[in-house]
């Protein structure tokens, strides 16, 4: 053997931590119950009790970590809070107006023309 060969190059090692991690294919569901009350009264004026799961990719294999199921939770409360504020929009349309204030006591009500 020469001094002037080069050495054969040592194998390469991977240094790099082995790759883990959950797949999913859903970060699972929850269920809203709500009641609105009626203060006057103590009455209950409307009862809901919905579960929705997440749709994911579709059914498809997703990442299954805290960024996935924060971003999958969102996605649910926030179609809840628009489904909420399109009922309470409709609510708020088809009642009745308010009633006509009543004349003072002691004084006739208007003519009518």
């Amino acid at each position: 053997m020469s001094f002037t060969e080069p050495l054969p190059a040592p194998p390469e090692i991977d240094t790099a931590p082995p790759m883990s991690g959950s797949v999913v294919a859903s970060a699972g569901q929850m269920t809203l119950y709500l009641e609105l009350w009626d203060s006057t009264t103590n009455k209950i004026l409307a009862r809901v009790i919905d579960t929705e799961a997440d749709q994911g990719q579709g059914g498809l294999a997703q990442a299954g970590n805290s960024v996935e199921n924060k971003e999958a939770a969102d996605r649910i409360l926030k179609n809840w809070a628009d489904r909420l504020r399109k009922a309470l929009e409709t609510a708020r349309a088809e009642a009745p107006g308010p009633a006509a204030p009543a004349p003072a006591s002691g004084t006739a009500p208007a003519p009518t023309p």
